[in-house]
C-alpha cells in the first residue's frame, strides 16, 4: 500500500502521553489543526497505555473525527482502539501486525541506518535523527545529505523526517525529498502551542511557484 499523498504531512509524535498534562497538549495542537498524532509512551506498563489512550482517542475523535491517530509499538492497544500502528525496526513483521489493523491504516516503521531500509514493506518509514534534538540531547544527528540518501533507497514508500526539526529546517527537510515532518518537543513544549502548529503546518505547505 502505497500511501504517499494521503498521509498529512505533520505527524506529532505524543511521548510519554499517559501524563494528562502531555495528553491536555496533544489535545490542544490537533484542536489547532494537526491531522496525525503518534501515542507513545515506552514507560508505561500495558494496563497504564491501554487506559491513556483509549481515554485520549475518545477525546481525540470527539474533536477530529478524521484523525490518524498511531500507536507506537502496541500492536493490541491499536487493534483495540482501531488505530493505526507504528513499529520499531526491530519489532514485529509490518505484515503480522497489517492483519490486526482496520483496512487502509497504515503501518509505520522507525530506521536510523540505510541497511534497515532494504526490503522494508511499511507504508511510510520515519528517518531519525536528522538533527540534535531536545528530547534525545547529545545525540547527534545524520545531516540532510543522509536524509536525502535515505529518501531515495526507500522510494516509493514516504518518509518523515524526525529529530531537531524546527519551522525554519522543514522546507530544507522537504528538499530532501521527504514526504513530511515529525514533531515532538517542538510542538508539545512550545510555550504558544497554537503558534507552534500554525508555524509547522505553513512550513509544511507545499511551495507554489510563480510558473504554478
Amino acid at each position: 500500500m502505497n500511501q504517499r499523498g494521503l498521509l498529512p504531512r505533520l505527524l506529532l509524535i505524543g511521548d510519554r502521553f499517559t501524563d494528562p498534562g502531555v495528553a491536555s497538549k496533544i489535545l490542544e495542537a490537533v484542536k489547532c489543526g494537526v491531522r496525525w498524532v503518534q501515542l507513545r509512551d515506552h514507560d508505561a506498563d500495558t494496563n497504564t497505555f491501554l487506559t491513556a489512550a483509549n481515554s485520549l482517542v475518545e477525546s481525540l475523535r470527539a474533536v477530529r473525527p478524521d484523525l490518524l491517530i498511531s500507536i507506537n509499538a502496541r500492536i493490541a492497544v491499536a487493534e483495540k482502539l482501531q488505530c493505526a500502528v507504528h513499529l520499531q525496526f526491530s519489532g514485529p513483521p509490518v505484515d503480522s501486525a497489517r492483519t490486526r489493523i482496520p483496512d487502509g491504516l497504515p503501518v509505520g516503521i522507525s530506521v536510523h541506518t540505510f541497511s534497515e531500509i532494504d526490503h522494508l514493506t511499511s507504508d511510510y518509514l520515519i528517518w531519525s535523527p536528522v538533527f540534535e534534538s531536545r528530547s534525545k540531547p547529545g545525540q547527534e544527528g545524520t545531516g540532510l545529505d543522509a536524509l536525502s540518501q535515505a529518501s531515495e533507497l526507500a522510494f516509493p514508500i514516504p518518509v518523515i523526517a524526525m529529530g531537531g526539526i524546527t519551522p525554519d529546517t522543514v522546507n530544507d527537510c522537504l528538499a530532501s525529498n521527504v514526504h513530511g515532518v515529525a514533531v515532538l518537543s517542538g510542538i508539545i513544549a512550545a510555550k504558544d502551542i497554537h503558534l507552534a502548529v500554525g508555524s509547522y503546518l505553513e512550513a509544511v505547505q507545499p511551495k507554489v511557484t510563480a510558473n504554478g
